[in-house]
């Protein structure tokens, strides 16, 4: 993850996913950035559970959990106070893996994520970043939404092809990133729609679900 020195410790970003995060396809979705007020903001702590990944700088937490059975990444967002935050998704970048097929990437531990995000088509549909892969069959969605009362409320978003990037920005105390993962566009997209119509559900079955099944 990219990070910057802060009284000699280096420092992570609140925006970025691994790849763990991104399995079952080979992914990439590193130096996003975040911007509260017109400044970057990095992560001061980390901190994993068995449903959650934690965040944490001055006045904002991130919350990131994995959609039960599905290729939903949910990142949730609360600050001490309404701020406005820039958000800039460096992806996600997916590639197929298929195992002993010729026309994708093989599977398994060491194998190198995409990077090179020229491969890949830039967009916004509908108000949704949209990232598609012009080589394989995968594509990646991304929804950003400002939470109120319980409420979520989607903000539009600009797919910059030319520095091949998805750009927002939100203005308030709570905010939700989605990213769905998929074979096309219109799954990719459907999956975020699908999402936000029950993100409450969703949130709390990443971790109760997820529990009952381990």
């Amino acid at each position: 993850l990219k990070g910057a020195p802060q009284n000699g410790v280096r420092t992570m970003d609140m925006v970025s996913l691994d790849q763990m995060a991104l399995t079952p396809w080979l992914g990439n979705m590193l130096n996003s950035t975040l911007t509260v007020d017109g400044a970057e903001v990095f992560a001061k702590e980390q901190k994993w559970s068995a449903c959650d990944v934690a965040r944490r700088t001055d006045g904002i937490d991130n919350h990131v959990r994995l959609g039960f059975e599905s290729n939903i990444i949910m990142s949730r967002y609360s600050l001490d106070s309404s701020r406005r935050l820039n958000f800039t998704f460096t992806g996600p970048i997916v590639d197929r893996c298929d195992a002993g097929k010729g026309d994708t990437a093989s599977c398994g531990w060491g194998i190198t994520v995409p990077v090179n995000r020229s491969l890949f088509r830039w967009e916004a549909q509908d108000g949704f970043g949209l990232i598609v892969n012009k080589r394989f069959s995968a594509a990646a969605a991304v929804g950003l939404f400002q939470l109120e009362g319980g409420q979520l409320q989607r903000v539009t978003l600009m797919g910059d092809s030319e520095r091949m990037v998805v750009r927002g920005t939100v203005y308030a105390r709570e905010a939700v990133a989605f990213f769905a993962l998929g074979e096309s566009a219109s799954e990719v997209l459907a999956a975020v729609r699908r999402t936000a119509t029950s993100f409450t559900t969703q949130w709390e079955a990443a971790c109760e679900l997820w529990e009952e099944r381990w």
